[in-house]
């Protein structure tokens, strides 16, 4: 009893920062802030975006057409990995050493295929 307590205390912990760096990052999207968004971005979604738009990411990364976010519906983490829904996207995370950062957004689901991503780290 005491070791499940224990475990789920950890796993909303996760949850909890794993959804405010999603909300974070769609927060500096919405507010136009390239700075503060590609802070919260994974480096190899940084790498892919300014290698694919030719632009610094900051720049970068408003242009982007990413859908608006409401409040998450759903917060899922499964390991080092971690799964954000708002309404209209997914967003995927991964812990790094630096903690949470946003691997792809702007994701819809496919019927036969994994997610299609507007931004992503390839």
């Amino acid at each position: 009893m005491v070791l499940a307590g224990a475990l789920n205390a950890c796993g909303s912990g996760q949850d909890a920062e794993v959804e405010g760096v999603a909300t974070d990052f769609h927060t500096a999207i919405s507010d136009r802030d390239g700075d503060a968004a590609c802070a919260l971005l994974a480096p190899s979604t940084v790498t892919e975006l300014e290698s694919s738009a030719g632009k610094p990411c900051p720049q970068a990364v408003v242009e982007e057409k990413l859908p608006p976010a409401s409040d998450p519906v759903s917060v899922d983490v499964f390991g080092t990995s971690g799964q954000v829904r708002f309404d209209s996207e997914t967003t995927f995370l991964a812990r790094y050493e630096q903690g949470w950062r946003v691997v792809a957004a702007g994701c819809t689901p496919r019927e036969s295929h994994p997610y299609d991503c507007t931004l992503t780290g390839g």
